[in-house]
């Protein structure tokens, strides 16, 4: 995950903080900044898709401590498996050496 491009109502949080911002602060607020464009073409200027599962499961992983159910415990188990297939996903690529690039 990259460190930037993440704001919590309007505090600019790192990603391995958002469960603690989420823990102790009423979020109402996301913004995010998304990848432009390959890494390799632009640098970084925003976060991954799986950056943003990352967010998205830390917080509800922050809901279920507080408020458990199956519901939320299903919704972190397909976050799990969301991340699993990008990480499939980016193995494929990286074989067919196409990972980072505007190709197929």
């Amino acid at each position: 995950m990259s460190d930037n491009f993440l704001h919590l109502n309007g505090v600019p949080v790192p990603l391995s903080g958002v469960k603690e911002f989420v823990d102790n602060n009423n979020l109402t607020k996301i913004e995010v900044a998304l990848q432009s464009a390959p890494v390799k073409e632009v640098g970084i200027d925003g976060m991954q898709v799986d950056d943003v599962i990352e967010v998205t499961k830390q917080i509800i992983t922050s809901f279920n401590t507080k408020f458990p159910c199956r519901e939320n415990a299903c919704v972190i188990t397909k976050l799990d498996e969301a991340q699993l297939w990008l990480h499939k996903r980016k193995l494929d690529r990286e074989k067919r050496g196409v990972e980072g690039k505007n190709e197929k």
